[in-house]
């Protein structure tokens, strides 16, 4: 009779379990769209390395949402401005010389753009540096700085590398690189970025500049 119970009580509790799992229904499991295509992440990234090809991106364009956030390293532009009392080396002009006995001071401004698969803005990072020249040096740094002009939600702002070379002296530049973090929904932190720009100021009221995207 002992073993009897035993067995009853056995057998309710699994009844109630089992009307527990139709009321509340079976553990969660994620559906196939919801999960990494090993293909996609493996396009996302050789596309963060650019090591990809034409197949990679045509790949990520059939993923709208994710094409629209997805750099495209072909649609990088660059945007350079600069104070109108300074000329560009190697341009062939001749700078108009200073406003005042003492000097004159410019500013150069370099703005890099990167575009995604879709056409959209991904992230604009400016590097600005101002500087006092005497026609023969670089005389003092006025300012330097870097600025996001713009940065999709997905790209997170890391840290800044920057240095500037000393003064006075007949040639000085500026330096600085900032690190972008890239995350995206189910494909995690896939990319990092390094845009860096050098801005280089002359002593005879000249400028020149670099820039790149690591």
């Amino acid at each position: 009779m002992m073993f009897a119970r035993h067995r009853t009580r056995f057998a309710l509790v699994a009844v109630a379990m089992a009307l527990l799992t139709v009321f509340v229904g079976a553990p969660a499991t994620a559906s196939p769209a919801d999960k990494a295509n090993p293909a996609v992440a493996a396009a996302l990234a050789k596309i963060a390395a650019n090591k990809h090809s034409a197949a990679d991106i045509a790949l990520i364009k059939r993923y709208p949402e994710l094409a629209r956030v997805v750099a495209d390293p072909s649609r990088t532009t660059i945007t350079k401005t600069f104070s109108p009392n300074l000329v560009e080396d190697g341009s062939g002009l001749k700078p108009a010389g200073p406003v005042s006995p003492n000097g004159l001071c410019g500013w150069v401004a370099v703005t890099i753009t990167v575009e995604t698969i879709l056409g959209f803005d991904l992230f604009k990072w400016k590097h600005r540096a101002e500087a006092c020249m005497d026609g023969a040096n670089v005389t003092s740094w006025t300012s330097r700085y870097d600025q996001m002009d713009y940065a999709d939600v997905t790209i997170y702002v890391r840290n800044l590398e920057s240095h500037a070379s000393p003064v006075p002296a007949y040639q000085a530049f500026s330096h600085m690189q900032r690190h972008l973090e890239q995350c995206v929904v189910k494909y995690g932190c896939y990319a990092n970025w390094y845009p860096w720009s050098d801005i280089t100021f002359y002593g005879d009221y000249y400028y020149s500049w670099n820039w790149g995207v690591a």
